[in-house]
């Protein structure tokens, strides 16, 4: 499977049925692409709108390396959907800064 920036310049899978059961997931980068904090890709879809019946688990999934302190959130993967978000490192950087200026404000009151 291969993703570009906006659908239909990536790969979706149409399909009403699915068991992922010792299949691996590949998933590559089209042509480079950069991805950014809050893209979302569809990768399966129902022909008719119809809810996607997956079962199983893939055995192996891959995909892209992604930089600037990002990364996958695979939490919507058998509904179909991956999203590109801030990755853990960033987050507990943010919170210790928080952390860090609530302090100081309240050393000084």
């Amino acid at each position: 499977m291969e993703l570009g920036a906006t659908y239909p310049s990536y790969d979706i899978l149409k399909t009403s049925a699915l068991n992922a059961t010792n299949f691996t997931l590949d998933v590559t980068n089209l042509a480079g692409m950069t991805f950014a904090n809050g893209q979302s890709f569809v990768i399966f879809e129902t022909h008719a709108g119809a809810p996607l019946a997956l079962s199983g688990t893939f055995s192996a999934v891959n995909l892209p390396t992604l930089t600037g302190g990002l990364s996958w959130d695979q939490a919507g993967l058998y509904s179909g959907t991956l999203n590109v978000v801030p990755g853990p490192a960033t987050w507990l950087l943010l919170a210790a800064t928080g952390t860090f200026f609530m302090v100081m404000r309240r050393r000084r009151e």
